[in-house]
C-alpha cells in the first residue's frame, strides 16, 4: 500500500478517535456528552442532554438511594473535580482542532500527525485517571450495597451515560 495512503488512513483513524473524544468531551447542551464515569457532571463536564451537576447528582442519588449527607459529599467531589476535568476536555478539544487544521492542509507530515496523536493519547489517559479518581472518591462515600449497585452501572455506564443498560 502506498505510504501516503497509509498516512491518510492513520490520520483518518486518529481523526475518528478525536471525533469520538469530542463527542465524549463536549459541554452539556452541545448535542453530545462526555458523560464519563464519575466525573461527567455539570456545565463543561459534559453531561448528556444539557443536564447540570445538580441533575446528575440527583439522578445518581435516586438510583443509589443516597442520604442527604451522601448526596452533599458526592456533589462536593464532583464540584472539586470540575476544573481539572474541564481543563483536560479543553486540551482535548484544542488537540482535535489542531489535528483537523493539519489534515485540511492536505500535505501533513506523518511526524506532525503522530505528535498530535501521541499528545491526544496522553490527554485521554489523563482523563481516564481523572475519572477514576472521582469514581473512587464517590465509592468511598457509598455503603457496600450502594457500591455494588454503582459498580453494576459499569465503566462508561455511570452518571451521564444512561445508567445500567435499559435504564
Amino acid at each position: 500500500m502506498n505510504r501516503s495512503i497509509k498516512t491518510l488512513l492513520i490520520a483518518a483513524a486518529v481523526a475518528g478517535g478525536v471525533a469520538a473524544t469530542a463527542v465524549y468531551a463536549a459541554p452539556p447542551g452541545g448535542g453530545c456528552g462526555y458523560g464519563n464515569y464519575g466525573a461527567g457532571f455539570g456545565p463543561g463536564m459534559g453531561g448528556r442532554g444539557g443536564m447540570d451537576s445538580e441533575a446528575h447528582v440527583d439522578r445518581l442519588a435516586a438510583r443509589l438511594d443516597l442520604s442527604v449527607e451522601q448526596r452533599d459529599k458526592v456533589r462536593a467531589i464532583v464540584d472539586k473535580a470540575r476544573p481539572e476535568t474541564r481543563a483536560l476536555r479543553d486540551k482535548l478539544t484544542d488537540n482535535r482542532q489542531q489535528l483537523h487544521a493539519l489534515m485540511r492542509q492536505g500535505n501533513a507530515k506523518e511526524s506532525e500527525i503522530r505528535k498530535l496523536a501521541d499528545a491526544q493519547g496522553k490527554l485521554k489517559a489523563d482523563m481516564i485517571v481523572q475519572r477514576s479518581k472521582v469514581h473512587n472518591a464517590i465509592n468511598a462515600v457509598l455503603t457496600p450495597e450502594q457500591r455494588e449497585q454503582f459498580q453494576q452501572m459499569g465503566p462508561g455506564r455511570g452518571p451521564g451515560r444512561g445508567g445500567p443498560r435499559g435504564g
